[in-house]
């Protein structure tokens, strides 16, 4: 067989020249095209559903809010698997769908049983969807500022502004409130809003 295949590439060199040449610029126009991101997305399909449970143990959390939930979500089609996490008056059920189903089609799903499992959950608890988005698609930009010469007058709580994966910049977004713990001498007034700047945050006027 390889005798066969190496006679057949020596009797027609051209026709082999020729496909070796036109692999090759396939290949190099593929390459021009290809999207290279250094930090790729690998997330899976996943909807994310956090309900606020005020006054709730993480044992009254699991049993009156995240299992009915869950119970809502099997079934579902193209469900992988479902992952929960019960905290202080926190639920998060994680539902996580196969590769290749459509993000929105699965949040649509997942909405529909929402409401199917708002029915039998405790007054005063709603489960919401969390918006769309990835393991790397939400992070902070926060940083303290100090008048010169006065490290007291810092914030206590300091103000961030999210940034989504859209790659709007921290400068569009909304001004974030702080909490500022001034001493007598310091000028700063309590409850400034904080706007971002180009060297860091500035209070508003």
């Amino acid at each position: 067989m390889f005798e066969r295949l190496i006679r057949f590439a020596i009797e027609q060199r051209w026709l082999v020249l020729l496909a070796v040449i036109a692999m090759a610029t396939l290949g190099i126009y593929n390459y021009s095209r290809l999207p290279i991101d250094a930090v790729p997305d690998i997330t899976n399909v996943q909807v994310q559903v956090n309900t606020s449970a005020p006054g709730y143990s993480p044992l009254e959390t699991e049993q009156r809010v995240t299992y009915p939930i869950e119970t809502a979500m099997s079934g579902l089609p193209g469900l992988e698997q479902t992952r929960s996490l019960s905290r202080y008056g926190l639920s998060q059920v994680t539902v996580i769908f196969k590769d290749g189903t459509d993000i929105y089609f699965a949040r649509q799903l997942v909405n529909q049983r929402i409401q199917e499992a708002a029915q039998i959950l405790p007054a005063g608890v709603a489960p919401a969807r969390s918006p769309p988005g990835s393991a790397r698609s939400t992070y902070g930009r926060w940083k303290p500022r100090t008048a010169p010469g006065r490290p007291m007058a810092r914030p206590t709580r300091q103000p961030t502004c999210a940034r989504s994966r859209t790659g709007s910049s921290s400068r569009n977004c909304a001004p974030c409130q702080a909490s500022p713990r001034s001493t007598p001498s310091a000028a700063s007034p309590r409850n400034t809003w904080w706007r971002p700047a180009r060297n860091g945050w500035r209070p508003t006027a």
